[in-house]
């Protein structure tokens, strides 16, 4: 929960540099979902003993780029008429 509360300070520096207005609640919402599928993969690769170097990296990185999906997924599309 910690890490989801740090991890939404970033995503409001995603919204705010792509011009996503969404509260921290939002955000801090979105992050428990991006950080799903990190949670899986260390599981498996745990289940599995798969052992690579930079593991937490990895998970950081795939964590940021479902926040960056999730937070950009929430854009407000202009209609042109």
């Amino acid at each position: 929960i910690i890490q989801s509360l740090f991890y939404a300070v970033i995503g409001l520096l995603f919204g705010s540099m792509n011009g996503v207005s969404l509260t921290y609640g939002q955000i801090v919402q979105i992050t428990m979902v991006a950080l799903t599928p990190v949670i899986v993969a260390s599981t498996v690769f745990d289940v599995f003993n798969i052992v690579f170097p930079f593991r937490g990296l990895f998970y950081f990185l795939l964590a940021m780029a479902y926040l960056w999906l999730g937070v950009n997924g929430n854009k407000m599309k202009t209609v042109k008429e």
